[in-house]
């Protein structure tokens, strides 16, 4: 009797022991961060987001330079779907080339192989991913579809007053609360943007619609959505930002290509692709040997999936490790980067109006940035 008692004590204690020791490498597991295969982890917790910001903001500003290029300039904001299908097709790729390097890295530090072995099995429910892979098509979608009416820089400003509905769709989805003084901020953001606006509107030469503003309001909105549902299920499973985002992309390309198909849009996008020249070139003969080439269009295109990926595995990142307001935020700045370099490389109106608009926006957007560190601290 006394032996049995003491074998079970010692199983018991066993059991105990491989138990902490698996709830303390699931929250090692969850604790790690790594930046395009690189582990930062043990660096400390400012220079994790200063890192994940940094790059963020440079590939983001090459993305939207490359955006404004594909969107206006090739595709004279045509082909919409078909532009969507190949973002998202392009961003799995590359998703799955970080989640390799990840692995890769993981190996090299001398880490186990059954911790560091890729599989796909994740514990995330499939009807989970397809919601939010719908809402990250939708959001591509909608934005792409908004060129037709808008001009850059009054979607990138539009783009940018996303911390609003980030709150909003927080406080309904997250049950997060914000000040008083973080609603005043914000309806400060919203002033600014609508003064810039208003100048577009009156603006004779600038590409401007309703349509496009009811357009980008709507994938302000799935986007708001879609940052703090991500969140929740990143940390809720433990899972990594590349592997999340790999799993995102690859279903929202299946979504995105059905209904390109859908459309007609693959065939025409194909014939693009094949042939030398933007699209309002080809559709009318006149393209020259200083046109785009076949190839350049490719290389243009790979730099577009490479910058907008890994701006977004670095977005991804802080919105698993410091909230998707922070990421709302980050982003906004990056936003604003891209708003003054589209002024100047297309070559946009920018009438006094503009410029009062864009200061009372981004001195509001400082001020919250201001307080939202501050908190953090």
């Amino acid at each position: 009797m006394s032996m049995e008692l003491k074998k079970g004590s010692k199983n018991g204690n066993s059991i105990d022991t491989n138990h902490d020791i698996e709830k303390g490498q699931k929250r090692l597991s969850s604790d790690k961060l790594s930046i395009y295969g690189f582990d930062v982890s043990n660096f400390s917790r400012n220079i994790q987001f200063l890192l994940c910001a940094s790059t963020m903001l440079l590939f983001s500003l090459l993305y939207g330079y490359f955006q404004e290029l594909v969107s206006v300039n090739m595709l004279n904001r045509q082909l919409t779907f078909f532009l969507s299908a190949v973002q998202l097709g392009l961003f799995s790729f590359w998703s799955l080339f970080l989640c390799v390097m990840n692995n890769g890295r993981s190996r090299q530090s001398g880490a186990s192989l059954k911790k560091t072995s890729f599989s796909l099995n994740i514990a995330v429910p499939l009807i989970t991913f397809l919601g939010l892979s719908c809402l990250k098509s939708l959001d591509l979608e909608l934005s792409n579809r908004s060129m037709q009416y808008l001009n850059y820089p009054a979607k990138t400003l539009l783009r940018s007053s996303r911390v609003f509905f980030v709150m909003i769709s927080g406080i309904v989805i997250g049950r997060k609360r914000y000040s008083v003084q973080d609603f005043i901020l914000v309806i400060c953001l919203l002033l600014g943007l609508l003064i810039f606006l208003h100048a577009d509107l009156k603006s004779v030469s600038t590409v401007f619609h309703p349509i496009g503003v009811c357009l980008m309001i709507s994938a302000l909105f799935v986007d708001g959505i879609f940052n703090n549902w991500a969140e929740i299920i990143m940390n809720k499973y433990s899972l990594c930002h590349d592997h999340f985002n790999l799993y995102l992309y690859f279903i929202a390309f299946s979504i995105a290509f059905v209904m390109a198909d859908i459309n007609g849009e693959i065939k025409d996008g194909i014939s693009f692709l094949s042939k030398p020249g933007t699209i309002d070139e080809i559709a009318n003969g006149t393209f020259d040997e200083s046109s785009w080439s076949v190839h350049h269009k490719m290389i243009i295109l790979l730099l577009f999936s490479v910058t907008g990926l890994f701006g977004a595995s670095s977005a991804a990142a802080i919105t698993k490790n410091f909230g998707a307001l922070t990421t709302s935020l980050v982003s906004t700045t990056r936003k604003a980067m891209t708003l003054f370099l589209s002024f100047i490389i297309f070559h946009h109106d920018c009438t006094p109006e503009h410029v009062v608009g864009i200061i009372i926006f981004f001195t509001s957007l400082v001020m919250k940035s201001i307080r939202a560190s501050v908190r953090e601290k």
